[in-house]
């Protein structure tokens, strides 16, 4: 069928393992970010885009920017 698919709900590195072992590759959850109000958004996304590249170093390896 070729379709992407985004797994959804995901709270834990395990899961990711699973999900990996599937070889899903789309994922959403608690364990990437909290809900946001639409009225936040764009102030986030301007501090995630001007944060320093290391601060995603300390994050563990399958959630770290690319």
């Amino acid at each position: 069928m070729n379709l992407t698919v985004t797994a959804e709900g995901i709270e834990t590195l395990d899961q990711v393992r699973v999900l990996l072992k599937m070889h899903c590759t789309h994922f959403q959850g608690f364990l990437f970010g909290q809900p946001l109000p639409k009225e936040e958004l764009a102030a986030y996304l301007l501090r995630e885009f001007n944060s320093d590249i290391s601060e995603s170093e300390s994050l563990p390896p399958i959630i770290r920017a690319s």
